[in-house]
């Protein structure tokens, strides 16, 4: 998981530092940098094994890096986070991955891992663009075998586990214990690219805008929005007919537990699939966008680790957001999920705060962040949240609308 992000010299931000839970809430009013974060950990994820920054994202071309970087200066993202090794789950990594660039793009990068396994593991990796790649130390010994690290040149892994050796007599025993290390480290290597592969990011959508759509031979793990949004239908409506019957009933109940409607899809000549709403028997693209969107939404909640979600409010009746915040409160510990919601609507805080005072899920579980616009940048404050599910700051963003129709009639 996440637990940190910090972004400085990037877009709008000049420095913000954000540590994060389960279940994340961006607000402030608009152009304040909530997108941006976003925007910066999708880089990242794109980025993941490259030497370079991909600033083309699927849902969004960011322009020229001389245009994202005040001039002269450098930007940096840094993120932070825990993840434990698959087919190991008692092996937790803590890794930190920092990113700098200037207006010609990528200027190097640091990655660090750590355990209090394998002889309290630590391994820093450097990058810079004008120089050489560096990786300490430049090897391991652990339970009596020698490992070569090599620096990495990519961004998400942190070093390359290279030839071991261990002393005579050679046995099978010890061969097989060193592969096992090996492998392992290699594991480890690869915890910025593991935490970071499954960011995805729900931009504003409308939804299905057809009845029925072709079935593709195979689904991405992305939408690419800046193309037809036909294709971005098709590309759903597949991953539906390809999920598992547990994934299909997950996503029909959330749906009910939304709209108090049971929402369904079937394979049709073609073939093709149709998304339905079956209580009525009533193509979903002649239902309102709202529980339209919401498919694209609940479906990236299913074998994601980090789900971003732009104002998913959109569409919704006020009843159906607090529902939403309630919802994914609960989904993202069951799912083991992290959720960041960027949202304009107090009715989904509301539904997140019930959730903490219901007890669905722990204060520490959730997070809101309000970002506002000062003269040297936009910053980023922490409104903690209590035990009853109220937060000690008051969100003012949500009030000052009111503020300024009260101060008209009062004069």
């Amino acid at each position: 998981m996440i637990s940190e992000v910090s972004i400085a010299n990037f877009k709008g931000i000049s420095s913000v530092n954000i540590s994060l839970s389960k279940v994340n809430v961006f607000v402030g009013e608009n152009g304040t940098g909530k997108s941006t974060v976003a925007h910066a950990l999708a880089m990242l994820s794109r980025s993941l094994n490259a030497s370079s920054l991909d600033i083309n994202l699927p849902f969004i071309n960011l322009g020229p890096f001389s245009k994202l970087v005040p001039p002269g200066e450098r930007g940096t993202i840094t993120l932070k986070g825990t993840e434990r090794i698959p087919g190991s789950p008692s092996l937790e990594v803590k890794y930190s991955l920092r990113v700098e660039f200037d207006s010609q793009g990528l200027y190097g990068y640091k990655t660090e891992v750590s355990t209090s396994a394998l002889n309290n593991l630590k391994v820093t990796n450097t990058w810079i663009r004008y120089g050489s790649s560096t990786v300490t130390p430049a090897s391991l010994n652990i339970e009596g075998i020698t490992y070569v690290l090599a620096p990495s040149g990519v961004i998400g892994k942190a070093f390359k586990p290279g030839a071991y050796t261990y002393p005579p007599p050679s046995i099978p025993e010890m061969e097989n214990r060193a592969r096992e290390i090996y492998e392992l480290l290699n594991a480890i290597s690869n915890v910025p690219t593991t935490s970071l592969q499954k960011v995805r990011v729900v931009p504003i959508l409308r939804g299905f805008l057809e009845p029925m759509y072709p079935i593709l031979p195979s689904t991405s793990s992305e939408f690419n929005i800046r193309g037809l949004m036909h294709s971005v239908g098709s590309e759903m409506a597949s991953r539906l007919v390809y999920m598992d019957p547990q994934s299909k009933e997950k996503i029909q109940n959330w749906l009910k537990r939304i709209f108090d409607a049971k929402i369904d899809w079937r394979v049709e000549p073609g073939p093709q699939v149709s998304i339905f709403n079956a209580d009525r028997d009533v193509y979903l693209v002649n239902e309102g966008f709202g529980i339209n969107q919401m498919v694209f939404v609940l479906a990236e909640m299913l074998g994601s680790k980090v789900v971003i979600v732009e104002e998913p409010e959109i569409h919704l009746h006020p009843k159906a957001q607090f529902l939403l915040g309630r919802l994914i409160s609960e989904i993202s510990v069951k799912e083991d999920v992290q959720v960041i919601l960027i949202t304009h609507s107090e009715n989904i805080v509301s539904g997140i705060l019930h959730a903490v005072r219901s007890k669905t899920i722990k204060p520490e579980d959730a997070t809101i962040w309000l970002f506002e616009k000062k003269e040297k940048g936009n910053t980023a404050n922490r409104c903690s949240i209590n035990e009853d599910g109220t937060t000690d700051e008051g969100l003012k963003t949500f009030m000052e609308a009111s503020i300024l129709e009260l101060s008209d009639i009062i004069g």
